[in-house]
């Protein structure tokens, strides 16, 4: 088994990097990972951060006391002379 026969290992990993959970399922043998095997499961956890960062950029209006860069004067304060 892919996991070591634990249950929690994998349900963790299919909600928070499902496509690496998957990638590892996938490369897994019973001799272990190897070579280009680990080169592509850390392309797999720059997938799901990469998913994880555009979700949140994409509805950072959304968050609480977030300000957009619109909302800000277009011209800079003029300093008394």
């Amino acid at each position: 088994m892919a996991h070591g026969g634990s249950w929690l290992w994998p349900i963790l990993g299919i909600i928070f990097l499902p496509f690496t959970t998957l990638m590892y399922v996938i490369l897994w043998s019973p001799t272990g990972l190897a070579g280009w095997d680990w080169f592509w499961l850390v392309m797999a956890v720059v997938i799901d951060v990469m998913h994880y960062t555009s979700t949140a950029y994409s509805n950072r209006n959304q968050i609480p006391g977030y300000k957009p860069a619109s909302s800000a004067p277009a011209t800079p304060p003029t300093t008394p002379s």
